[in-house]
């Protein structure tokens, strides 16, 4: 797929000197395979693969997709090695990520360096892992919209790899990430030079938290009149720890990105000890997330029904009852533990684009979306509550 067009369509926000502080526009991405609008949640890989480890034949949202990697030092350095071991496992796992999002009208794959291999890399070899990784991972595989990662380049450097790799034709369009933990000047000053070259453009970046990283939210920000730029920012944290609101929705929303991703850590579950706490679910109402036990105490919640499974569908539907109802022996079982962990993660795959779907709707009316604000757990968010 290629990035066609993107179009401003309407915006919102507040800027006076009492809260609720807020920003988002709803922008029309257009691919050559379909159309969609923003602020968009972004399904991503890991939330695919907790679909089928639950496993369940209700999918979750297929048309926006993304797989965000965070490499090792050792599949950076190692990714062009003569053996090819590395190179080979990403060809096999990005594969079948295409192949899980086959009717996607909007994917990328990104393919991210440490920051500790960015510190000791050369140049050269920054630029030649962006290349292969643009050509084994991404155009080989038939993927023709062509993400760059953050590569801790000088401005200068990174401004001449921007124009010699940009590409917007028929046959190819490129994204370039950048991380909001960089320098803010440098920052502006490379977004600007994308804008600089007039043309419709999507801007990846790696997410940071708003405490942070407040200049470079404030960069972002004062780009939200562009009406030919929207923003990604991927790597969002799922909650946010001190108000527990979704943080997905607190960063659209606050910070008036156009897309979100969640955070696609390390790790398994099955790593984890085996406590209920750590097992939550969102509130596609509140927007809150709380942990298991109080979710399925919580006489205003129909939990089984906020999965949306089509009442025909009584193999899922009996095997979601089956697993809420015995949720209890996850303490002790650690199949049981991973089962409801995935359970919780398809669940707001699920149902968190719906809420965007439904807050999306209240942007052309002001006093709509102060309303959904005061409703819901976005008035308690920080990125909302305070200015920044």
């Amino acid at each position: 797929m290629i990035l066609e067009d993107v179009t401003f369509i309407d915006k919102v926000e507040n800027e006076t000197q009492s809260p609720p502080y807020y920003r988002s526009r709803i922008m029309k991405i257009t691919t050559d395979l379909g159309s969609f609008l923003t602020p968009a949640r972004v399904t991503t890989r890991s939330e695919h693969h907790a679909r089928a480890y639950v496993p369940l034949s209700r999918t979750v949202p297929l048309d926006l997709a993304i797989d965000f990697r965070e490499l090792t030092d050792n599949q950076v350095l190692k990714f062009n090695d003569d053996d090819g071991k590395v190179a080979a496992k990403f060809v096999q796992v990005t594969r079948q990520f295409n192949d899980i999002t086959t009717d996607a009208v909007f994917r990328l794959s990104v393919f991210q360096p440490p920051d500790s291999a960015l510190g000791v890399m050369s140049n050269g070899a920054k630029v030649n892992f962006a290349e292969s990784q643009a050509e084994f991972l991404q155009s080989k595989l038939g993927t023709n919209m062509i993400t760059y990662p953050y590569l801790d380049l000088l401005v200068s450097e990174y401004k001449t790899f921007i124009d010699t790799h940009y590409r917007r034709d028929e046959k190819a369009s490129t994204v370039f990430f950048f991380d909001m933990a960089m320098d803010s000047n440098d920052l502006r000053e490379l977004i600007d030079h994308i804008i600089q070259k007039e043309q419709p453009a999507i801007i990846g970046l790696k997410y940071r938290n708003w405490e942070d990283s407040i200049p470079q939210h404030r960069v972002i920000a004062s780009y939200f009149g562009n009406k030919k730029t929207a923003f990604f920012a991927a790597q969002v944290e799922r909650e946010e720890h001190e108000t527990h609101v979704n943080n997905l929705h607190s960063v659209a929303f606050g910070g008036g990105f156009d897309f979100v991703s969640l955070d696609q850590p390390r790790g398994h579950p099955n790593e984890q000890k085996l406590e209920l706490n750590r097992i939550k679910m969102i509130d596609p109402k509140s927007l809150i997330i709380s942990d298991i036990e109080h979710t399925l105490a919580d006489p205003n919640r129909d939990v089984l029904g906020e999965f949306d499974i089509p009442i025909e569908n009584f193999n899922d539907i009996r095997h979601v009852k089956r697993v809420l109802r015995g949720y209890r022996g996850a303490k002790v079982h650690p199949k049981k533990f991973q089962t409801l962990f995935y359970l919780a993660r398809t669940h707001e795959a699920i149902s968190s684009p719906k809420a965007f779907d439904l807050s999306r709707k209240k942007i052309p009316r002001k006093d709509e979306m102060e309303e959904y604000i005061d409703q819901t757990g976005l008035k308690l968010a920080p990125m909302i509550r305070k200015r920044q």
